[in-house]
């Protein structure tokens, strides 16, 4: 029984070791926007959100309760991951990082960061996906303490294109 427990608690300090040591080989995206949800939901701040569907809007102010949510489309765009290591080009100057990926099959495709002071000003994610059964694209942009835009286009076979575009500005 105790070397049950032992094995189950030494799993818990491995994965916690694990996420300490995480490898950084570009702009950690990752980081970034966790510090932004924390500080958005600390802020408590009203939202004026905009979403638009194929050339149809709806315009609401309201508190936006699941930030991590919110924002989930930007955070699953960080590619820190040790398999994408060497599958970006990097174009950077002093108010500038640029990430365009290597391969066109990888979902991040482009990424960059303005910068002011060493700190993001604007960042613009371009996504995209492709199969037989459908295309996707997304165009993701974040303004810190401004706002977000999130715009996707989506394709089906044998059906029309969607569009889709949130903005949210506080």
């Amino acid at each position: 029984m105790m070397m049950v427990l032992v094995s189950l608690c030494g799993g818990c300090f491995n994965s916690a070791t694990k996420k300490q040591k995480r490898e950084i080989y570009y702009f950690d995206l990752q980081t970034f926007f966790e510090d932004e949800i924390v500080r958005l939901n600390k802020a408590n701040v009203k939202v004026i959100k905009t979403v638009w569907h194929n050339n149809q809007s709806e315009n609401k102010q309201l508190k936006i309760n699941n930030w991590a949510s919110e924002l989930s489309l930007f955070t699953e765009s960080d590619i820190n991951k040790t398999a994408f290591e060497y599958s970006y080009h990097k174009d950077s100057t002093a108010t500038k990082i640029g990430y365009t990926a290597k391969n066109k099959n990888l979902k991040t495709q482009r990424i960059t960061i303005y910068l002011q002071n060493q700190k993001p000003t604007f960042i613009n994610i371009i996504n995209q996906q492709s199969n037989y059964l459908f295309k996707s694209w997304e165009n993701l942009k974040y303004y810190p303490q401004k706002a977000y835009e999130i715009e996707k286009k989506q394709k089906l076979l044998f059906w029309d294109a969607e569009v889709y575009k949130v903005k949210g500005e506080f």
